[in-house]
């Protein structure tokens, strides 16, 4: 007889490569981008007041300020892969709240898309240090800009000119991604990161850096 062996990618996952990570953070770019410039429009039409939609953002800021200093207690509890998969998912119930044009749907979208924008750039950055070398940062920084560039550039102008064809078009573009990110994300298979484990020693002093800091130039020019 002979014996069927389990293929070794089905057992034990590859490791993430830097251009897997820029794949992921271009997804999150059209997300994001393609809507950056669409919310203002659509919070000004659903209120018809600027000082109103200012002070909204203000508030939608200090939320997603909390909501980011919340996110890495959370994932002590949560796992980590549910955590960025409930990020996605935000993503797209933002998507979907303002599609309807109320103004409370579209306060909330902005909401929920912006914490969602938190818990899943936190999230990400402790896969990048979980699985990336450290001598590898710099190249996955460049990949992850590389993949970005076209959300952040052309979403823009993309999500505002799509507005005008369709209104719910750019919400519709910014949702399809959300999934496809969700489905390269569990595709990469990152589980929950490794076990982050007490430190052992007292941890130095961040300011004792600074003076190696500054000896540098070519950090202090960038």
């Amino acid at each position: 007889m002979h014996e069927r062996r389990i293929p070794e990618w089905v057992r034990h996952a590859p490791a993430p490569s830097v251009r897997d990570f820029g794949i992921l953070a271009g997804l999150e770019a059209v997300v994001r981008g393609i809507l950056i410039s669409v919310f203002p429009l659509i919070m000004y039409r659903a209120l018809q007041d600027a000082a109103t939609v200012s002070f909204l953002y203000f508030l939608v800021g200090v939320i997603s300020l909390v909501a980011g200093m919340l996110v890495p207690f959370a994932i002590r509890y949560v796992p980590r892969r549910w955590a960025y998969t409930a990020g996605g998912l935000m993503f797209m119930v933002s998507a979907g709240l303002a599609v309807q044009g109320s103004a409370e749907a579209v306060v909330a979208a902005l909401a929920l898309n912006t914490v969602a924008a938190v818990v899943t750039f936190i999230c990400f950055n402790a896969y990048v240090l979980d699985y990336i070398e450290r001598i590898e940062l710099g190249r996955c920084e460049t990949s992850r800009m590389f993949y970005s560039a076209l959300g952040w550039t052309g979403g823009p102008m993309a999500g505002v000119l799509l507005m005008e064809v369709w209104a719910p078009a750019p919400f519709v573009v910014s949702a399809c991604a959300a999934a496809v990110m969700l489905v390269v994300f569990w595709a990469m298979r990152l589980g929950n990161g490794k076990l982050i484990t007490k430190a052992r020693g007292q941890a130095r002093n961040p300011f004792a850096f600074l003076p190696r800091f500054f000896a540098q130039p070519r950090l202090v020019a960038g």
